[in-house]
């Protein structure tokens, strides 16, 4: 903390990894999980150092699979890195994607089944699309998500219809 207030962020960067390597041999999944999340806030907002986080937050993504919600986080801040700094569709919509794998029944499934559709709809993969927003609609009829998506898959089946 010191050193990132004294804006010595490469050494604030260096003594991290090495909190990091202590906590993971140690077995301290919450300070290893704080520690990440720290790290990848240097990384990005004191460095912008967009490789640097995207390599954190896969680290994240790897460490913390098993635990749904810090998954969802690293995947989530992956898409959002993705598409705001990085400019990569396709990654984003990866990053979704893994997600929904591995946590298909997660409450959180509605948002990433909504933005995947999106972008597969951007990248004119609108069957994909389609997919993407039916399943939203079976699996997580009262979501905040659904009546979106059902107007979303309306508007799609025309254009696919027409397109055929």
């Amino acid at each position: 903390l010191m050193e990132d207030t004294q804006k010595d962020y490469q050494e604030a960067l260096d003594h991290l990894g090495f909190a990091a390597k202590l906590y993971q041999e140690q077995g301290d999944s919450n300070s290893l999980y704080d520690v990440l999340l720290f790290k990848a806030e240097i990384q990005e907002k004191r460095l912008k150092d967009y490789e640097r986080i995207e390599k954190t937050l896969n680290q994240m993504a790897t460490l913390f699979k098993n635990k749904e919600e810090r998954f969802r986080e690293a995947q989530f801040r992956l898409a959002n890195l993705y598409h705001s700094k990085l400019k990569d569709s396709s990654l984003e919509r990866k990053a979704y994607e893994d997600f929904l794998k591995t946590y298909p029944n997660s409450k959180k499934a509605d948002e990433a089944l909504f933005e995947a559709a999106n972008l597969a709809k951007e990248a004119g993969e609108y069957d994909l699309a389609a997919n993407y927003l039916e399943k939203l609609i079976v699996n997580n009829p009262d979501s905040d998500y659904a009546g979106k998506a059902q107007r979303q898959l309306n508007s799609l089946n025309k254009k696919i219809a027409r397109n055929k």
